[in-house]
């Protein structure tokens, strides 16, 4: 069971309670969610600009509506077949088995109420207008976006960031396919992408 260190760095309750209290069967009949982990020790603002993002609310769409086609056309980066063997990939709940003794703001990737931005992506940056607001001096005021496609697979773009964004310490200059269990760099932000699922189970079991 979920000893008392990850209640203590893992944030915020309303989110992890709910989720770890969820019977298993239940958790698998719902379409399948995704999360970024994001390392938040010592850094109020960025935690601030998080727990902004979160009291905004989401916006609900119908994830099959033409709103959500994908928006790029050239086929999009996949590092993991690309690079094969010389990708560095760990399993999701090795990943979050990991960060179970760092402070970690657990947010929704999703969109939210009141964004001014792209309608098509999850939009992240520094200022206040995107999904996920990341207040930190090496995060672009219009960093990154996802995209979650219907077939469940999840795009990250970088537009442009000055201090780039990578995975699993690989820079990205083009939409690239991420998985659960991926290291995100965003400047010198560490997020960690990971599902519902993985989540539930790592609550579950990690001591």
């Amino acid at each position: 069971m979920l000893g008392t260190q990850m209640r203590t760095h893992w944030l915020p309750a309303k989110v992890l309670h709910p989720l770890k209290q969820l019977p298993e069967y239940l958790l698998e009949d719902r379409p399948r969610t995704f999360f970024l982990l994001v390392t938040v020790a010592d850094r109020a603002d960025l935690l601030a600009g998080l727990v902004q993002s979160d009291q905004r609310g989401p916006v609900h769409r119908n994830r099959n509506s033409i709103d959500e086609l994908r928006t790029c056309f050239a086929e999009p980066d996949d590092l993991r077949s690309r690079m094969g063997s010389k990708f560095p990939v760990g399993s999701e709940f090795e990943r979050l088995r990991a960060l179970k003794n760092e402070p970690q703001y657990v947010v929704k990737v999703e969109k939210r109420a009141n964004s001014t931005s792209f309608m098509r992506k999850i939009t992240l940056g520094r200022t206040r207008n995107h999904d996920i607001v990341l207040r930190d001096p090496s995060v672009s005021k219009f960093h990154a976006s996802f995209e979650v496609l219907e077939n469940d697979e999840v795009l990250l773009h970088d537009h442009g960031s000055r201090n780039l964004t990578r995975v699993n310490g690989i820079s990205i200059s083009r939409p690239t396919r991420v998985y659960p269990g991926d290291d995100i760099s965003f400047g010198k932000v560490r997020a960690t992408l990971c599902t519902d699922r993985g989540l539930w189970h790592s609550l579950r079991n990690v001591a």
